[in-house]
């Protein structure tokens, strides 16, 4: 969960900086993504094992990912300050660059 944050947090605020979305700022959409991240991720892990293993892992994956972007752009959309379709697009880079690296990492 940590690894997590600490990649989704960095990739909020570069995206929010670099576009310069209004809002709150990037510093307030970083917090958003860590806070949103440490939200899911216990939540995520708990139910997708029996997710995969009913859908198979890439439907499994996929539907789990899904819903955690989502919840996580309701997050950011209210602790940022961005437009629901902003956050829910910084929710989907966020999560695409730490499930990269945690590819690259586990292999």
């Amino acid at each position: 969960m940590v690894l997590s944050a600490l990649i989704e947090a960095p990739v909020a605020w570069v995206l929010v900086r670099w576009r310069h979305w209004p809002g709150r700022g990037a510093m307030h959409a970083a917090i958003a993504s860590a806070v949103a991240t440490a939200l899911t991720h216990p939540q995520l892990w708990a139910f997708a094992p029996a997710l995969l293993a009913r859908l198979g892992y890439v439907p499994g994956a996929l539907m789990a990912e899904t819903v955690v972007v989502v919840v996580e752009a309701l997050v950011v959309a209210w602790g940022s300050g961005l437009s629901p379709l902003r956050a829910l697009a910084l929710s989907t880079l966020a999560n695409a660059a730490s499930v990269a690296a945690g590819r690259v990492l586990l292999g």
